[in-house]
């Protein structure tokens, strides 16, 4: 087997990911929570922009 000298990005994060799995996935929960909290706001104020009477 070939022993890379440089590490490419790619093995260095696979290796960050068996390293710490439990903490990519706490990023990975964090960042899906987020993108769903980000979404649920934007369809409330889309809701709210529909909702609004329209003064003429």
């Amino acid at each position: 087997m070939k022993i890379h000298t440089r590490a490419s990005p790619l093995s260095v994060l696979s290796l960050l990911r068996l390293r710490f799995p439990l903490h990519s996935l706490a990023y990975f929960l964090r960042r899906t929570i987020f993108f769903e909290a980000f979404a649920s706001q934007e369809v409330l104020f889309n809701q709210q922009v529909i909702h609004q009477p329209v003064s003429c």
